[in-house]
């Protein structure tokens, strides 16, 4: 994860940011994803800049739920707008099935077992090979299961 404050690229590499990304409600995670499509990264092993959290900021005010689909939306938006190697597929595939668990479990932890099931059922529209993941399987035994 590059902390966006410390982020540092030639304009020329970004000059415009992609609508796909606008409506993410995140922009940091794509941008190092487009940066990183374009040239070679560099690491800098010192201390760049300070991360404040405060209630205002995009990621600190956002409920648990809500950062959990932000990340889910983002690696779908990965697979349909990049172009990826077959391990960056296998991986935000990968990702996109923990992401949903994380949804998933984060409404059952705060009790909302409909809202719980309505994002299983829509996920499962939406990716229906989903149902022969694992991650899947454990869900709906979960889901039976939790009172």
């Amino acid at each position: 994860i590059i902390p966006t404050c410390t982020n540092v690229f030639r304009r020329f590499a970004l000059e415009k940011i992609p609508a796909w990304v606008l409506p993410l409600g995140m922009a940091d995670w794509p941008v190092n994803m487009l940066l990183s499509q374009k040239g070679k990264v560099k690491y800098l092993n010192d201390v760049m800049g300070v991360y404040r959290v405060h209630a205002d900021g995009v990621w600190t005010a956002a409920t648990a739920v809500n950062k959990c689909i932000m990340m889910l939306n983002a690696y779908k938006a990965y697979l349909k707008n990049l172009e990826l190697t077959q391990t960056e597929i296998k991986i935000c595939k990968r990702m996109i099935a923990k992401c949903t668990g994380d949804v998933y479990n984060t409404f059952l932890s705060l009790h909302q077992k409909g809202k719980a099931a309505s994002f299983l059922l829509k996920y499962i529209a939406s990716q229906p090979l989903y149902i022969f993941n694992i991650r899947f399987l454990k869900n709906i035994k979960h889901f039976v299961t939790h009172k």
